[in-house]
């Protein structure tokens, strides 16, 4: 007898520090307020530690409706960062991952090799107040109208985080990112041609609510990107137009 599938997911989320910001405009899990904050030399140097905790337990009964394809696992992520204000302009930031599935490891003793641990993200960020503007360098996320068109896929274990640029232009009506990132860099060692060919990404993203009159409760938004190195039969994606949104 066939069984429905069944996918029963129990969540246990633990935020130390900096709570999550709803902001379309920043990766989520981008520590940006600070409840919890350090203050050095009257305010010029200000460190915001941030650690996180998620547990995942998921009870898969066969996908597609077929027998004998149950994977029932726990998976966890644990996160460990800090983020540095130096001055008034300057942000430093820092966050260590660690993915893996309970069990896993088959010697409790034996491995210790920690293969779960990652570099999640570490940025430095540049500000001109005044002028509106930022440029962010390093490893980070990114999350674009709700992660339609970029995102880093919270609800995976992993999560996503790109290694690029951001420049920003951002005044209390406009909005202008210019985003370029490295998706894949080919082998340097091998002599034979391979499909994984080198990859980048280039995206203009901007926001205006000049317009929102136009259509009650909206922005104007549009993205145009623009990625080489596609690999295999799959086309490249040369530019899209994202029309109004509610």
């Amino acid at each position: 007898m066939l069984r429905d599938q069944i996918i029963l997911a129990l969540l246990l989320l633990v935020n130390l520090g900096p709570a999550v910001r709803a902001d379309p405009y920043r990766g989520a899990g981008d520590p940006l307020a600070q409840p919890t904050a350090i203050v050095l030399d009257h305010g010029k140097v200000v460190l915001v530690p941030h650690a996180q905790y998620f547990a995942r337990i998921e009870l898969d009964g066969g996908k597609d409706f077929r027998p004998g394809r149950n994977n029932d696992f726990t998976g966890q992520r644990a996160r460990f960062g800090s983020r540095v204000e130096l001055f008034g302009f300057t942000t430093l930031f820092v966050q260590l991952q660690d993915v893996r599935r309970w069990g896993e490891e088959r010697d409790t003793l034996a491995d210790y090799s920690a293969d779960g641990i990652d570099l999640h993200q570490a940025w430095a960020e540049l500000r001109a107040p005044s002028l509106g503007l930022r440029a962010r360098v390093g490893r980070q996320e990114w999350a674009y109208d709700g992660h339609r068109l970029i995102g880093n896929v919270p609800w995976t274990l992993q999560a996503r985080s790109f290694d690029g640029l951001q420049l920003a232009l951002e005044r209390p009506r406009e909005r202008l990112h210019l985003l370029w990132a490295k998706l894949r860099e080919p082998d340097q060692g091998r002599t034979e041609p391979t499909q994984q060919s080198e990859g980048d990404l280039l995206a203009l993203w901007g926001n205006s609510t000049r317009f929102a009159a136009l259509q009650p409760r909206s922005t104007c938004s549009t993205i145009a990107t623009a990625c080489s190195g596609a690999t295999g039969s799959r086309p490249a994606p040369t530019s899209r137009a994202v029309p109004w949104r509610a």
